[in-house]
Order: C-alpha cells, then sequence, then structure tokens
C-alpha cells in the first residue's frame, strides 16, 4: 500500500523512536511517585492484615471476651 502510514496499529515491532508517529498502546514504565503510591497500597494492607490476624486469633482463643 504505497502512501498508507506504515504503522496503523496501536502496536509497532520494533520499537519506535520517542520521535516516532507510531505510539505503543502500552503506558510508559511507572515513573518513582507511582512507585511510591504503591508501596503505600501494600505497606497499609500489611498493617491491616497483621492487625486482623491479631485480633482473631485473640477472639479464637478467648471468645468469653466477646
Amino acid at each position: 500500500m504505497k502512501g498508507s502510514d506504515p504503522c496503523s496499529t496501536s502496536f509497532c515491532w520494533p520499537p519506535a523512536s520517542r520521535s516516532s508517529s507510531c505510539r505503543s498502546a502500552t503506558p510508559p514504565f511507572a515513573t518513582g511517585s507511582e512507585g511510591a503510591a504503591v508501596s503505600i497500597d501494600y505497606s497499609l494492607a500489611a498493617l491491616v492484615t497483621v492487625g486482623l490476624l491479631i485480633y482473631l486469633t485473640y477472639a479464637l482463643l478467648r471468645p468469653e471476651r466477646f
């Protein structure tokens, strides 16, 4: 097809340079701030999980207090 765009789909192979008009459908790598947000989420989830584990273990061992 003469004159058509060589990259008519959202995926290019080999990977295109930054100046290319063809962009990949996948997002770029995460930046530092996004990685920190994920770490905070995982830390909070771990803290809640440990707290819940302690609470449920105590409630299982001492049911008369609940």
